[in-house]
């Protein structure tokens, strides 16, 4: 994901994190349930890493 500056463009990210009903367990769970989906029946799966993240403090 590209930085913007825009708010228009960071305002929905927000609006979403903000909310009380998203919480980390909660999109943690939804992801390793579509994950653990999506890999059933498989022999062999890759798992690849991803340690980047979203700011979206504006800086400068």
């Amino acid at each position: 994901m590209q930085k913007t500056d825009k708010w228009s463009e960071r305002m929905p990210f927000c609006r979403f994190f903000n909310n009380e009903k998203v919480t980390e367990e909660a999109l943690s769970g939804c992801m390793k349930d579509h994950c653990r989906g999506q890999c059933a029946g498989l022999e062999e799966v890759a798992l690849i890493e991803d340690t980047g993240g979203i700011n979206l403090e504006r800086s400068g």
